[in-house]
């Protein structure tokens, strides 16, 4: 590829032409010398002033008149008068520099207020932003980034249409991520929206049943208190004692059978998750809650006393299940206590 010719700002164009005007100049003064060194009139002789070397001069200061022409046969040098040239131009460039040195902290300044990111630093979306790589400042850019704008520039201008068709591509391809991103956006939201929506109706069924629950084993409690005298007498097995833990189910399915309580059944952790009732929202104070607490270990304590369940309850227990049931009231006796001391 050829040379490229840039075109040249206003500062530019006005140094330029200075340096013109100046080697202009310095020429015009050159070429006076040597047609003065060049010239073969004779010069003017006076006899007010003395004789030397048989010529006569009406002057004498060779700094204010310059210096004397040289006889006719005097020749050219022309490898001093290049030289001197050479010299005069390597003084008039010194002097440009010394004056683009002295401007050089205001470009400084005018260069750093421009927020540059180097090409070879930028990414694919900072690149396909508003105007692309057209939109940087040139002079900001080294020689490769600059040639390299230069050449897309001139695509640009000379590929018009298939410049704005690529943009107008580029915009469609763009808008569509967009819609497919917001879409995808929207489907996320609407998972995670069910997902909650499944959680709070499997978390309410599950404090429905619990509830339920306890409803039913304090019935089994009043009717086991109140039990009528005139009743035909009718013992109770294990697993027909109201335990204070929630039944087991086979399976997810709630409308099967409840698994047979056994000794097994009775952990201290499921003691402590239907004895203590679920207070923990926002609605009730601290005090409500530890109030509702020793509440609830009160009362299971005075119903699986030892003491006070084999005279009400374990007489009703058929004698096989008796033993069985006395441990599993021991149980229940230490968990409580635990719970009371805070373990």
């Amino acid at each position: 590829m050829g040379k490229l010719h840039l075109k040249r700002t206003p500062v530019e164009e006005a140094e330029r032409a200075a340096r013109k005007a100046r080697k202009r100049a310095k020429k015009e003064k050159a070429s006076r010398r040597r047609r003065e060194a060049l010239s073969t009139s004779p010069p003017r002789q006076s006899q007010d002033y003395p004789q030397s070397n048989g010529f006569a001069f009406g002057f004498d200061d060779d700094d204010t008149y310059g210096p004397p022409p040289p006889p006719s046969s005097y020749k050219i040098d022309e490898d001093a008068v290049r030289a001197e040239i050479e010299e005069q131009r390597f003084r008039e460039k010194m002097s440009l520099a010394f004056e683009d040195d002295e401007q050089l902290h205001l470009r400084d300044e005018h260069m750093n207020s421009y927020a540059h990111i180097p090409y070879r630093w930028r990414d694919r979306d900072m690149e396909d932003g508003p105007g692309g790589s057209m939109g940087s400042d040139p002079r900001t850019m080294d020689d490769e980034e600059y040639a390299e704008w230069m050449r897309e520039g001139m695509w640009r201008k000379k590929h018009a249409k298939e410049f704005e068709e690529q943009k107008r591509q580029d915009s469609a391809r763009a808008e569509k991520l967009k819609r497919e991103r917001e879409a995808q956006a929207e489907t996320n939201r609407l998972l995670r929206a069910e997902a909650e929506k499944r959680k709070r109706k499997k978390s309410h069924r599950r404090l429905q049943q619990e509830h339920a629950h306890r409803e039913e084993y304090e019935r089994c409690w009043a009717r086991l208190l109140h039990k009528d005298q005139a009743e035909p007498a009718k013992l109770l097995s294990f697993s027909d004692v109201p335990w204070p833990i929630f039944p087991s189910f086979p399976s997810s399915k709630s409308k099967e059978e409840p698994v047979p309580i056994t000794m097994e059944h009775l952990t201290p952790s499921a003691i402590a998750a239907f004895i203590l009732p679920q207070l923990d929202d926002e609605s009730t104070s601290p005090q409500e809650r530890d109030r509702s607490r020793k509440d609830a270990l009160r009362d299971a304590m005075l119903r699986f006393h030892p003491d006070k369940f084999e005279g009400r309850v374990l007489r009703q227990v058929v004698e096989a299940d008796q033993d069985p049931v006395r441990e599993a009231v021991g149980v229940i006796v230490r968990a409580v206590r635990g719970l009371m001391e805070g373990n």
